[in-house]
């Protein structure tokens, strides 16, 4: 790419500098966006997603000219291996009556709503089972990994050399 010359302007020449930029960063960045659905970024993240769930391919090399100009990487969510977990319940009644007679007072007087809860994390906290309480075991799913994102990486160096012989190319052909 071009460097843009800045230093020494003027300010009104760097007014017209920094608006052409400006305009051109707009509409670069439409293209690049990943919130508008209807960008090339937003299309090549929902093929690069079909492709990873359908092929497993994760990662593709950006070659331009012969340069490895930059990767394109599907993220993905570690996967999750199956779990058990304790986790302690209590009747909401229970819960109820627990905080009326015999909470703490820094539990008592809380909302109805929240006693089972309430109840829950004082069990926890306190390592005190309550009436009514009991310990149940729950296993969780495995979870595989999944599609998260893409992740775009541009190897500028490598861009620059790309894009300067892709223009000497141009330019010998135009003299043919």
């Amino acid at each position: 790419m071009k460097e843009i010359q800045t230093k020494g302007l003027g300010f009104e020449d760097a007014l017209k500098v920094l608006a052409e930029c400006q305009s051109r960063y707009n509409e670069l960045g439409k293209v690049v966006s990943t919130k508008d659905p209807d960008s090339l970024r937003s299309w090549c993240d929902e093929e690069a997603r079909l492709r990873y769930e359908m092929q497993g391919v994760k990662s593709w090399e950006i070659n331009l000219g012969g340069y490895i100009v930059g990767t394109y990487t599907v993220a993905r969510t570690k996967e999750k291996p199956e779990q058990t977990v304790k986790r302690m319940r209590v009747d909401g009644s229970d819960a109820i009556r627990w905080l009326m007679e015999d909470a703490p007072e820094s539990y008592f007087g809380q909302l109805a709503e929240f006693a089972q809860k309430l109840a829950e994390d004082y069990m926890l906290i306190e390592g005190e089972i309550i009436p009514g309480a009991k310990m149940v075991e729950e296993t969780l799913p495995a979870e595989p990994s999944r599609y998260k994102n893409t992740v775009l990486k541009v190897d500028a160096k490598n861009m620059e050399k790309a894009l300067q012989a892709r223009d000497s190319i141009a330019l010998e052909g135009e003299h043919e």
